[in-house]
Parts: C-alpha cells; sequence; structure tokens
C-alpha cells in the first residue's frame, strides 16, 4: 500500500499532529519528522532511507517562507532532493504543503524548483494528494546522473556520470566550499581505490558572476561509473559535466542557495 513521508520544517507538536490526522482521514497514511537544521553533522540525510522506501508514493514538505529562509536550511533540504530524485526519479512526486504566501520558484535553489506548492488551507487539498500519491508510477530521470551523500565520519560526497553514452572525462566544481579528494570508480558506490588519469585540481571557472573552483580527470566515464569528489562544507552551487576540450565550458549548474 502507498503511503507518504511528511517532513516538517516548523516544529509544531499541535500542528504536525493535525495534519496526520486530516490525511488520514483521507485514506492516506503517512508517517514523517521533524527537519532539523545541523548542516556540520549533515543530519538533512537522516529522513533519506525512509524516503526511498518502495511504498513511499508522495514527499510532503511543510512548512512556510519564514522557515525556509535561513540558507542552511534551504541547502540541507536542496541535498536531500538530489539523493531522493537521484534513486526515485525527477518525477517523484514532492509537494510543499505552505502555510501562508506559497514561495516564488524562480528564487528558489535549483532542487527545489521542481516542487508543487500547495496552499495548506486549500479546501481541495485532499484531493490533490491522494491523486498524487496513487498516479501511476514514471521514473524520469536528467541527462545526468548525480547523487550526494555521507556522514561525519565519510564526509560529503557528490558523485557525477552520464546517464548514457560515455563523457571523455569529467569536471566538477564548488562555489562556497573546498573539494579535498577525487576519484573515479563504478556507480552506486564510494571506490576502495582508483586510477586517475591526468587529474587536476583548482580548475577556476567563471560562470557569469560566480565563480567555481573545480578538480578534473580525464578518464573515460560510462554509464555505469562516476566522478565522486569530495567537498569540504555544503556548497552555495555545484557545476558538472564532460571535461571541455575547449575553454568555453558547458556544464550542468546547481544552485543551492
Amino acid at each position: 500500500m502507498k503511503r507518504c513521508w511528511l517532513t516538517s520544517l516548523i516544529k509544531d507538536q499541535a500542528a504536525m499532529k493535525g495534519l496526520l490526522e486530516q490525511l488520514k482521514r483521507y485514506g492516506i497514511e503517512t508517517d514523517g519528522h521533524f527537519w532539523t537544521d545541523d548542516l556540520e553533522k549533515m543530519l538533512w540525510i537522516a529522513a533519506r532511507d525512509e524516503i526511498l522506501k518502495d511504498e513511499v508514493g508522495l514527499w510532503i514538505i511543510y512548512g512556510s517562507n519564514e522557515a525556509l529562509e535561513p540558507a542552511s536550511i534551504k541547502k540541507g533540504l536542496g541535498l536531500l532532493v538530489i539523493t531522493v530524485q537521484a534513486q526515485k526519479g525527477t518525477s517523484f512526486p514532492i509537494v510543499g504543503l505552505w502555510d501562508g504566501p506559497l514561495p516564488e520558484t524562480q528564487a528558489l535553489p535549483t532542487p527545489l524548483r521542481g516542487i508543487e506548492w500547495l496552499d495548506a488551507k486549500n479546501p481541495a487539498l485532499a484531493a490533490k494528494l491522494v491523486a498524487k500519491l496513487h498516479a501511476p508510477a514514471r521514473k524520469e530521470m536528467p541527462d545526468y546522473y548525480l547523487d550526494v551523500y555521507g556522514n561525519p565520519q565519510i564526509g560529503m560526497w557528490f558523485e557525477a556520470g552520464p546517464m548514457d553514452g560515455e563523457w571523455k572525462g569529467a569536471i566538477f566544481a564548488v562555489e562556497g566550499a573546498d573539494i579535498s579528494f577525487q576519484a573515479v570508480g563504478p556507480r552506486g558506490m564510494l571506490p576502495s581505490h582508483a586510477t586517475l588519469n591526468y587529474p587536476m585540481q583548482g580548475v577556476k571557472l567563471k560562470m557569469g558572476e560566480h565563480e567555481y573552483t573545480g578538480w578534473a580527470v580525464q578518464n573515460p566515464i560510462s554509464e555505469k561509473e562516476s566522478h565522486f569528489v569530495k567537498v569540504t562544507g555544503p556548497p552555495d552551487a555545484i557545476a558538472f559535466g564532460e571535461l571541455p576540450e575547449a575553454d568555453e565550458a558547458e556544464l550542468f549548474t546547481i544552485r543551492l542557495v
């Protein structure tokens, strides 16, 4: 039986209980948690395994513009969206159930722009959620593979590669953070060892008004492999893709604030 996972950015026990009871009245079984804002301990990843369970067909994020305002909340939530979509696809339904005015989509970090934002007081809310929960499953994926994971013991790692075909080398760059290690290996697991072809560090990129620092390798990377980078501190933005042959880089960019 399909069910929902509820993430509440607002730490209000009464509101959370009332919302769970409302969803249950409409036959929506829901489990959930209160968001903990701790980027250093990477607690944003705490709900990952629950959301990725096969029976979870809808992720609801309950909050408000005020609750979402801190950069640390935006970064943590965006990182969790990235890792969920890496496994469930970009078509996996995520709903922002909002108390107050809805956010301006274009002002949000990139991972949050695909969320459907609904007024928590909308009288048709239950019907919308039921329809989303029971809609036929689809698994649409972008043109790239991107995942992020970690904990205080191993640190934060990003994993990127092609969804199809092969990259003739790879580059991964960050803004507002540092890269301390890179590797290439089979997709889905940190490699125990790696041989890097012509590794590069400290590559400077300027994209629009933003400056990135990247690490790169010339290893060919198929859809069964990934470029792994260890990042110190959650970045403000990332840029990644196939290592360009010319000075002009055409990379995928994702802003987290």
